[in-house]
């Protein structure tokens, strides 16, 4: 376990604290402890949905033929960019 060397002030509404007293009741833990898992939990999940999108990234098959034209296409983004916003004005 990683050596706590942090202090982390937060405020929270009553209800969320409620559930995570609750929480860590249920478990036999602290609040602080729960808090500190759920951190974690997020941040690996955050991890992990990005390597699956660079997987995704990855795997996604190059088309054959020759290199797209970009001069024309950066053309074309900005005439749709334009024309995005003359209708939002």
């Amino acid at each position: 376990m990683a050596v706590l060397e942090r202090r982390l002030q937060l405020l929270i509404d009553h209800e969320r604290y409620q559930r995570l007293e609750l929480q860590a009741r249920a478990q036999g833990r602290t609040v602080a402890a729960v808090v500190r898992d759920a951190i974690s939990q997020h941040l690996d999940n955050d991890r992990i949905e990005r390597a699956a999108a660079a997987s995704r990234f990855l795997a996604t098959p190059v088309p054959d033929g020759p290199e797209p034209e970009w001069t024309g296409i950066k053309r074309d983004l900005d005439t749709d960019l334009l024309r995005g916003i003359d209708s939002a004005l």
